[in-house]
């Protein structure tokens, strides 16, 4: 009985490694200085608690900043490595690594100009230092997105295979942008740009915060995932299979959630916006053209006005009750013709 139980392990870790070969193969091509054993990969560094799961996380975070923005994890046979543009990057590249470096600089020069207002006169900021600084780095990245555009266009025009012609495999944003558009005859160069760069600078830290804070209430409020739990049973059971378009109308509480995580956390829990005309308030005061308007989200949505006397409180279910509000009284995403594409 020992041999053939024996031959059935034998068999089952062949058949494993057949599996997953290729991620192996992808594996020898990146960099992970952490340690991984046989059959749980690093999964053994999971386990201890919420607290060591964070300690995990931020090693892995540094791993990846330190090899060029890119590292990977195997959680037992699962293998884990998504590039935002829809390319394979070279993390030991000079460009690449000087993409993630830009990248990085750019947003704390504009979050430093945005919190100390003598930077904020463009006269007097671009005779310092940090302008050249802003525009070196917003030239490195323009010039990477630019190169990645060109040569995504060369490939679906003539045709060439890639990696995304799998109809297996969901396509990138620029690719599904480009074909939509209408291909050559669609968007341009510089259109594809500004839109590339939208996703990539706006897209990245506003959707980490919003599954953060979700993941927060989650653990906060365990009747409330409970209730998703019972929800995700009842559309996917004991399946395995992937989540498809048709599955999104069904999983009614789950988008109730995000929507109040949302609600009292917003990523971006104020947006700046410029009156282009005289506009005339109900209250009777008329904001002039050239005005500077501030929306406070965070305030609007917990005002009882919209939101009832609990608006302080975590509550999905206020998303499924039917009430009608003011279209703008949920502005995470903004409103009107300049709201996020986010949604």
């Amino acid at each position: 009985m020992l041999w053939f139980l024996s031959i059935v392990v034998i068999i089952l870790l062949v058949v494993r490694r057949w599996k997953i070969q290729k991620f192996v193969n992808v594996s020898k091509e990146l960099k992970c200085g952490i340690k991984s054993y046989p059959l749980i990969g690093h999964a053994h560094l999971l386990a201890g608690g919420g607290v060591n799961r964070m300690t995990v996380i931020k090693k892995f975070s540094h791993n990846a900043l330190k090899n060029g923005g890119l590292s990977y994890i195997w959680i037992g046979s699962k293998f884990y490595v998504e590039t935002a543009l829809g390319v394979k990057l070279k993390v030991n590249g000079n460009t690449e690594k000087q993409l993630m470096e830009s990248f990085d600089i750019l947003f704390k020069l504009m979050t430093t100009r945005m919190v100390e207002p003598w930077l904020q006169l463009d006269a007097l900021y671009k005779l310092l230092p940090q302008h050249n600084n802003f525009e070196k780095n917003k030239e490195i990245l323009r010039s990477f997105v630019n190169e990645i555009i060109k040569e995504k266009r060369k490939k679906i025009k003539e045709n060439i295979k890639t990696d995304n012609d799998d109809t297996k495999v969901t396509k990138s944003f620029l690719d599904l942008y480009i074909e939509s558009s209408g291909g050559d005859r669609g968007c341009t160069d510089e259109e594809l740009l500004e839109e590339t760069l939208v996703m990539l600078l706006a897209g990245t830290d506003t959707s980490a915060v919003g599954l953060c804070f979700t993941i927060c209430m989650l653990a906060q409020y365990p009747d409330v995932q409970e209730k998703v739990f019972q929800e995700l049973q009842e559309v996917f059971g004991d399946s395995e299979r992937q989540v498809v378009v048709e599955d999104l109308p069904r999983l009614k509480y789950l988008e109730a959630v995000f929507r109040e995580s949302l609600r009292l956390y917003p990523p971006v829990p104020l947006i700046v916006r410029e009156i282009n005309e005289d506009i005339k308030l109900p209250s009777g005061v008329t904001l002039k053209k050239g005005c500077g308007f501030l929306a406070l989200i965070w305030g609007l949505h917990r005002n009882p006005l919209y939101w009832g006397e609990d608006a302080e409180q975590f509550r999905p279910e206020r998303f499924l009750e039917g009430h009608s509000r003011h279209p703008a009284a949920f502005l995470t995403f903004s409103h009107g013709p300049r709201n996020c594409l986010g949604e």
